[in-house]
């Protein structure tokens, strides 16, 4: 099954007339994992014709408002259409007392439970292992402590190597059987090893960088990722203030997925000084031909 990605916002700190703030709602079918919350985030969500009731994940990068200060409002529309079903939200450490705080200060208080999972990221760490899924955090190189997060899913049918097909005959069901994991046992009693008769499954993987300033050693954690987000606030025009605000251009962000070996290159988080972000994708795409500008509405499936 393909997975779907949404981009909810694409504009760096200040929102202008066509981008919002960060957000990307990423539809793995059996979850829907909310990266980043900016401010106007729920109204996009409603924009774009994201169904609330389905996110079950809200992965928060680091603590500078454009990244979560719509979650209050959020949640605030969770309690409000009397949601049931848990809501967890991954962050650094902090959020969780602001969250109760604000709830605390409006009186409000959430019928549905919330996991909150806080963690700074210092290497690549596992953070959910779910029945469909896995998500790992990872440092990002940034002003305050940044986690990166990457989405990885395993194809749980087992692929049957096309030469043991043609030498065998292996029924409808049997062939479910070895899919779901069993050896084969033939009509002789012989039987077939599943290792020895499948081709290892495919993992599917999603990465996600906010910002941070080029970090060569992300490059591990998000190898040979089938799409990966990387933040491009920048060009090179302006690559000294990059530099300075821990930020990264787009060529930067290139050279991290060429490295990385991913199959796409997503870049947003843009300078809102830009009118036009096209130069942004050509710096990039010199280095790494299959990159793509996001833009608000942007749906992605891989």
């Amino acid at each position: 099954m393909h997975w779907k990605l949404t981009v909810l916002g694409s504009s760096s700190a200040l929102p202008s007339f066509d981008r919002m703030l960060s957000a990307q709602v990423l539809d793995i079918n059996s979850s829907m994992l909310l990266f980043d919350c900016g401010e106007g985030t729920q109204f996009q969500l409603k924009r774009f014709g994201v169904r609330l009731s389905r996110i079950d994940y809200i992965f928060i990068s680091h603590l500078h408002g454009d990244h979560f200060f719509g979650i209050f409002g959020l949640i605030n529309t969770f309690i409000m259409l009397n949601r049931q079903k848990k809501l967890c939200i991954v962050s650094p450490p902090g959020l969780k007392s602001l969250i109760i705080d604000v709830l605390d200060m409006v009186n409000k208080e959430p019928v549905f439970p919330i996991e909150f999972i806080e963690i700074a990221c210092q290497s690549k760490t596992l953070i959910v292992n779910a029945k469909d899924f896995k998500v790992y955090g990872f440092p990002l190189k940034h002003s305050i402590q940044t986690n990166g997060y990457l989405v990885e899913q395993f194809n749980r049918n087992h692929r049957i190597r096309p030469d043991f097909l043609q030498s065998n005959e292996v029924s409808f069901l049997w062939r479910k059987r070895i899919q779901e994991g069993e050896d084969f046992i033939a009509s002789d009693g012989q039987v077939f090893k599943n290792t020895e008769i499948t081709v290892e499954s495919k993992v599917k993987r999603f990465a996600y960088a906010s910002d941070t300033a080029y970090e060569e050693k992300m490059v591990t954690d998000i190898a040979d990722a089938d799409l990966l987000y990387h933040e491009a606030t920048f060009g090179d025009d302006l690559a000294e203030e990059a530099f300075k605000k821990k930020h990264s251009t787009a060529s930067q962000a290139a050279k991290i997925a060429k490295n990385a070996k991913a199959a796409k290159l997503l870049i947003g988080h843009f300078s809102s000084r830009y009118r036009d972000v096209d130069h942004l994708r050509k710096e990039a795409q010199t280095i790494f031909p299959e990159t793509i500008l996001a833009y608000d509405g942007l749906e992605i499936e891989f």
